[in-house]
């Protein structure tokens, strides 16, 4: 959805794959695709359209697991595997029950913008009971991991905000010690993993380790398969074993991470009304610039160090708006069109976060510098 326009062709795939009462790893798209949608593209009628098909499949999965726990499924598909068919299967517990937790909120989500307060309230608690479950099934809080510690059951919890937030940094800390020590700097996800691993990795301040990741060309990397001759992304890390597709979309989700971390474009209101420009500006990278056809307009975010100089350009459409993060070690150090930021035209001031300095913006075309 951020490289192409997508809503005619997923609406249509929803109503031809309707029904389906499988693991959250196969059949939960219709729960957690009609939000997608909804959240691009700003139309409740897709919402409207799924709702009860919605709810019905968190239902049907809900009474067939009294405790919360989803042990069946395909689970992280396609980790670092050994060829056999047995192998591809990885962390299906902790997988699908997050994924489970991920359709009891959405639903939960849903109910709130077409206004069904009741159905809202009981989804919620549901979504709760689950992150409870989870967590008790999973956590191991005096070592700061889940599971048997792999990246995904470390990097699921993270992404889809089931892990206490008294624990998140020291999961991601361990999450960081599995890749850099155990993996050497390596991947070992499948495709549940590796959607997320740069929105953790960005989100908790290890934007440099993110790239490392994704640019590698030692087994397993997406520069591996590239080396080997890969133009489109595979169903496996290597070519070996008896599944083999090599046009497979279903390892492109890390894609998403370009846009949304690298160059910090994130929705906050469905159909971009509101969103976020907040890059991830990370030193092994000089410049990121990504661009968004959005249903309101281009949306665009361009950054460029030059020395200790960082140049941010952001375009807002008409009837959007925007509210950028200008990494600056204070308010006095950020400039846009040449006067002091909080001064420009169309530019509110809202404050500082973490390590940022953020304004909001209206339609238009902005230059914010400042030195760092």
């Amino acid at each position: 959805m951020f490289f192409f326009s997508m809503y005619r062709y997923y609406r249509k795939w929803l109503r031809d794959s309707r029904g389906g009462n499988g693991n959250p790893d196969w059949d939960g798209d219709q729960v957690l695709l009609p939000w997608r949608l909804y959240w691009c593209y700003g139309d409740t009628a897709i919402l409207r359209e799924n709702y009860a098909v919605m709810k019905s499949y968190v239902d049907t999965v809900t009474r067939r697991t009294p405790d919360l726990i989803y042990r069946d499924g395909y689970g992280d598909w396609c980790a670092p595997n050994q060829g056999t068919w047995e192998s591809y299967f990885s962390n299906v517990a902790a997988v699908n029950t997050a994924l489970f937790f991920q359709c009891a909120t959405t639903v939960a989500n849903s109910a709130l913008v077409l206004n069904d307060e009741t159905a809202a309230e009981e989804y919620r608690t549901l979504a709760d009971s689950i992150r409870h479950a989870y967590n008790a099934a999973f956590l191991h809080p005096e070592q700061n991991t889940y599971g048997n510690g792999s990246q995904t059951e470390d990097i699921l919890p993270l992404a889809l905000n089931i892990a206490p937030l008294d624990r998140k940094e020291e999961v991601a800390e361990h999450l960081v010690h599995t890749i850099l020590i155990d993996k050497e700097g390596h991947l070992d996800t499948g495709i549940a993993g590796t959607q997320y691993i740069g929105d953790v990795l960005c989100d908790h301040g290890y934007g440099n380790l993110a790239l490392q990741i994704f640019t590698q060309h030692t087994y397993p990397s997406f520069g591996h398969q590239i080396k080997l001759g890969a133009t489109t992304t595979w169903e496996q890390w290597y070519p070996r074993g008896g599944m083999n597709s090599h046009n497979h979309a279903m390892f492109s989700g890390a894609a998403a991470t370009l846009f949304s971390r690298f160059g910090g474009v994130q929705p906050v209101e469905a159909g971009y009304r509101r969103f976020l420009i907040k890059p991830a500006v990370i030193n092994s990278l000089e410049w990121v610039r990504v661009r968004i056809e959005t249903v309101r307009g281009r949306v665009q975010s361009k950054w460029q160090r030059q020395g200790r100089t960082l140049t941010l350009e952001v375009e807002v459409p008409v009837g959007a708006e925007a509210e950028v993060h200008v990494p600056a070690a204070g308010a006095g150090d950020v400039f846009e069109s040449g006067l002091p930021a909080a001064r420009a035209l169309g530019v509110k001031y809202v404050g500082k976060h973490v390590q940022a300095e953020v304004y909001r913006v209206g339609s238009g075309v902005y230059r914010f510098v400042t030195r760092q």
